[in-house]
């Protein structure tokens, strides 16, 4: 994170679910549909455990209503939590008036669904069953992600998914075109964000992973040769 901040930005490897947004945009404008985007239902918001897979999810919303905004398509944001609501409202706003498209944005483009996980579930669905491209990238409950992702998938949308939970992203997979997996997720919401110390931090908590492979490694060698590891919890 000090060598991001001195201006050495990381490399991240190419993300295929990432770059289809653009191509999903591009579809969604050339039929006259919406984009659909949700958050998911899963934890309690910002007000939760959750609340960092929320926030790569409305990263890409800014990201989204950006690319929707300079070519005049539609962006429906469906949000689970009343919290989120002038978020989600303000990172529409904003996007507009930084590309010079104030006019762009309507009081109507964040739908406040329900904070009960079914009428949630049925709205977002319906939503992405009007869309041209249906985005789902945040804490996405599983039976949240089957149904929605269902809804998108029947209708036609293409379908775009994103999830840390193993148990979120088994559901995903069969709906979705595309499909960001595990540290994907908020990897592809720092990217989109530009905040470069979150970008550090994803990538070093790659390094973090294979250092504990290492030591898991090291420590099958000692104990097949009959060392002891002992020294590790001292």
């Amino acid at each position: 994170m000090r060598r991001a901040a001195a201006g050495k930005v990381p490399y991240v490897r190419h993300i295929a679910a990432f770059e289809a947004i653009d191509e999903a945009i591009g579809r969604a404008s050339e039929m006259g549909r919406p984009v659909h985007l949700t958050t998911g239902h899963s934890g309690a918001g910002l007000y939760s455990k959750l609340a960092s897979d929320h926030l790569a999810g409305l990263s890409m919303l800014n990201y989204v209503a950006k690319r929707c905004a300079e070519s005049a398509t539609d962006v429906i944001a469906t949000v689970a939590f009343s919290e989120m609501i002038p978020v989600a409202e303000d990172i529409i706003r904003f996007a507009s008036i930084g590309v010079g498209k104030p006019e762009y944005y309507r009081d109507d483009m964040v739908r406040f669904a329900s904070d009960n996980w079914l009428g949630y579930d049925m709205y977002a669905m319906r939503m992405a069953s009007e869309a041209a491209a249906n985005i789902m990238i945040g804490a996405m409950d599983s039976t949240s992600s089957a149904i929605i992702a269902c809804g998108g998938a029947i209708a036609g949308a293409m379908n775009i998914g994103g999830a840390r939970a193993a148990g979120d992203i088994c559901q995903l997979v069969p709906f979705c075109d595309y499909v960001l997996i595990g540290e994907e997720t908020p990897a592809a919401g720092a990217i989109v964000s530009g905040d470069t110390d979150s970008l550090a931090s994803s990538v070093s908590t790659d390094y973090t992973k294979a250092l504990i492979v290492v030591i898991i490694l090291l420590g099958i060698m000692m104990a097949s040769i009959g060392l002891s590891m002992d020294w590790v919890s001292m």
